[in-house]
């Protein structure tokens, strides 16, 4: 996982994974700023996740390569404006214990890695199937055929 902004803290989780909280605020005019705190959990993509799933390996590996360089992981971003430059840290540190007290024993359950990496594959294979479409379209289109017909023109 890429390190983005300033780490704010690091928190483990009961089932092994660990949830980060980034700074990346912005100073505004008048001794304001723009508090804005990424909340990142690094995903392990494990092979048994994919057990009774419809896809074959070479589709996972695709999945695999096409993932960001920094690994794939779960990302939430919470955003509170106009906050004195006085209170960043404390707002900050307010920030991270509210995302706690409302998303810990979501994210700490013992399948919440495997159901976020599925969840993740599924929204992947959605969009290869759609990029897909959308190429056979514009190959169809190029040649002058319409979708769905073999040959001929869609005039």
């Amino acid at each position: 996982m890429e390190a983005v902004g300033q780490l704010v803290k690091s928190v483990p989780l009961e089932n092994g994974l660990t949830v980060f909280f980034h700074s990346v605020s912005k100073n505004l005019p008048g001794g304001r700023c723009q508090l804005h705190l990424l909340i990142t959990i690094p995903l392990e993509i494990k092979e048994g996740y994919f057990q009774g799933c419809e896809s074959d390996g070479t589709a996972i590996e695709a999945f695999r390569k096409a993932g960001p360089p920094e690994g794939l992981c779960f990302r939430q971003e919470k955003v509170r404006n106009f906050t004195e430059e006085s209170e960043v840290e404390n707002v900050l540190g307010t920030m991270c214990d509210d995302f706690l007290r409302a998303s810990r024993s979501y994210l700490s359950k013992a399948d919440f890695e495997k159901k976020s990496v599925l969840r993740k594959f599924m929204e992947w294979k959605e969009g290869e199937a759609i990029r897909k479409a959308r190429e056979l379209a514009l190959q169809a289109s190029d040649q002058g055929v319409a979708p769905g017909e073999r040959g001929g023109t869609a005039f």
